[in-house]
């Protein structure tokens, strides 16, 4: 029977790292679930998104997780439809329940606390070890790792489609460059797909890859991942009072928000600026209306609105020449970051926000110290979650010469292992303010 090139490149695509006993289900469906079903997934419901969520109103990191995995789906679906149109063969490498399952796991790594956790504990770790902590970094760490899928291995086993799909950075942290405007590498220092301490992993994964470029089911994730984002949010913190979006059909206003975020709005997108600020207005003006008050009329329109410009933004998306990559028009790249950059300055850098991210900041602190004492000391060593405790045992016949560092890296892994209630309970309990419930930190 003659293999084709095309059999091997799939079978390759499936491969898992550990022997795996098949079901009913295909592989790529079998990773989806897997990763829906982990404790670290229903974590992700008291994450914080941007705002610690509180009631309904807001997106937490679960809501926003479910968007990014249907936005997702429908990207992989239409650009499958369209090479089936063309009658092109072989198809490009696009599986939708792939990357639904990396827009799962996308966000996994996230912290207590959101952004302002993931900068503290990089700072906390990287005092120990140069690779500090990223979000992304360790997500790939739960679903290769942390994660309890098995007996038989440790993480959740999936396949190399899938983990590659989540990489949005498929490579290891860069060195911090010397020169502060060089931009490139600063990015490769602050975000980057995996820790050195799980190099055998990424190694596997990434083994064959000629290039450090995302795969096209990454791209998709990651646009998806952008679209939820600054639509979603936009919309949530209008609806608040929090963002004056109606403000931005004033000339005048529009005008000076707009050169002051224009260098951040047009970069890396070939357009000039009469168009860009064109395509901004015309957008504003179909997703906001002169005044929301909470009325149904206008919540409905809204909602409308930000439906049409989710379905513009899948509907229009094609591949390139060679089916490796994705073409977004300008025209909607500009619109995203304009919207982007509305939640930053009104949002993201509110001081109400940053005297809460404060507290925050103590609290991340204040646990890292806490559990870094309590690992040495078996007196103390009863305060750590149970499930790292045999982390703990390994920990302690480590090579002297990277004690430090799997120390550091051991209660990063604790930390962002709570949600922000857990962590906030933690601390209290932990600095005698509330003893709080047994059950509150299972």
């Amino acid at each position: 029977m003659l293999v084709t090139l095309e059999v091997m490149q799939e079978a390759r695509r499936q491969e898992r790292k550990h022997l795996d006993t098949p079901d009913q289900r295909n592989a790529y469906a079998r990773d989806r679930d897997r990763v829906f079903y982990t404790d670290e997934f229903r974590r992700l419901a008291e994450i914080t998104q941007v705002i610690t969520p509180t009631g309904y109103a807001f997106h937490n990191r679960l809501t926003h997780t479910l968007e990014v995995s249907q936005i997702s789906r429908r990207i992989a679906e239409k650009l499958i439809r369209d090479c089936k149109q063309r009658r092109q063969k072989p198809l490009p490498d696009i599986d939708p329940d792939v990357v639904e399952t990396a827009a799962l796991i996308h966000d996994l790594g996230h912290p207590p606390f959101g952004h302002i956790g993931e900068a503290v504990l990089d700072e906390l770790v990287s005092a120990h070890d140069p690779d500090g902590f990223e979000g992304n970094a360790q997500s790939f760490r739960i679903v290769t790792r942390l994660a309890v899928q098995s007996q038989s291995y440790v993480g959740l086993n999936l396949t190399r489609a899938s983990l590659l799909a989540a990489m949005k950075y498929p490579y290891l942290r860069g060195e911090k460059p010397s020169d502060p405007t060089d931009e490139v590498q600063l990015k490769r220092h602050r975000k980057y797909g995996a820790y050195r301490d799980d190099v055998e992993y990424f190694e596997f994964v990434r083994s064959g890859r000629q290039t450090e470029e995302p795969t096209l089911e990454a791209q998709i994730m990651d646009y998806a991942d952008d679209i939820a984002y600054s639509i979603h949010d936009l919309v949530d913190f209008y609806r608040a009072g929090i963002l004056p979006a109606e403000n931005m059909k004033q000339d005048g206003f529009f005008q000076r928000f707009f050169e002051r975020e224009k260098h951040l709005v047009l970069k890396d997108i070939d357009m000039d600026e009469k168009e860009a600020r064109e395509c901004i207005r015309n957008a504003i003006d179909l997703m906001v209306g002169d005044f929301y008050s909470g009325r149904r009329i206008e919540h409905a329109s809204l909602k409308s609105a930000a439906s049409n410009f989710i379905a513009n933004y899948v509907s229009n998306i094609r591949l390139n020449a060679t089916g490796t990559g994705l073409v977004i028009d300008p025209t909607y790249k500009v619109e995203l970051a304009f919207f982007r950059r509305m939640i930053w300055a009104y949002v993201i850098h509110r001081p109400q926000l940053g005297t809460q991210q404060r507290g925050y900041r103590n609290i991340i602190e204040n646990l890292f110290r806490i559990y870094w004492s309590s690992i040495e000391d078996d007196y103390q060593r009863n305060i750590v979650p149970p499930r790292f405790l045999e982390d703990i045992e390994l920990l302690m016949e480590a090579d002297p010469a990277v004690y430090v560092a799997k120390k550091a890296r051991l209660v990063a892994d604790i930390i962002s292992s709570f949600s922000d209630r857990q962590a906030i309970m933690m601390y209290r309990r932990l600095n005698g303010i509330d003893p709080g419930q047994v059950t509150d930190y299972i």
